[in-house]
């Protein structure tokens, strides 16, 4: 176990969706007493880092992944989730963290390739004003 302000790190076992994964949990104690307490943050940080580990293993999108396809297209999570024909929370969930589905992974994947996009934008124009949908397309 290693130390640092007050932040600890123990080697865990968790069962995520039927796979043991083992991994670096961090958790922090109080220096009074030595007593473990909750901090939100290194909660968040521990199941972003623990559900990568899954994503990796059952082939699924990271989270970062999947960041770095949406900022390609320089889009907010609600922008690309419309585009994307999801839920306009979808996005938002995933790169907090959240495991998606196979399906969702797919059609995230196919929105990497540019005419993909280029396509999805097409058929999910209902979804925008003229406005914006002109500048996604020259985004795109």
């Amino acid at each position: 176990m290693e130390k640092k302000d007050n932040v600890c790190i123990r080697r865990v076992v968790v069962n995520v969706k039927g796979i043991d994964i083992e991994f670096d949990e961090y958790y922090k104690i109080n220096p009074e007493n030595g007593e473990e307490v909750f901090d939100r943050n290194i909660e968040i940080d521990n199941d972003i880092r623990l559900y990568d580990i899954y994503k990796k293993r059952v082939n699924l999108l990271t989270t970062n992944e999947i960041k770095l396809i949406r900022k390609k297209y320089g889009m907010s999570q609600k922008e690309f989730s419309k585009i994307l024909g999801l839920e306009e929370t979808m996005i938002y969930r995933l790169e907090n963290g959240s495991i998606q589905t196979k399906d969702v992974d797919a059609v995230i994947r196919l929105s990497d390739e540019p005419d993909t996009m280029y396509n999805m934008l097409v058929k999910n124009k209902p979804n925008f004003n003229e406005e914006e949908h002109l500048r996604f397309m020259k985004i795109i």
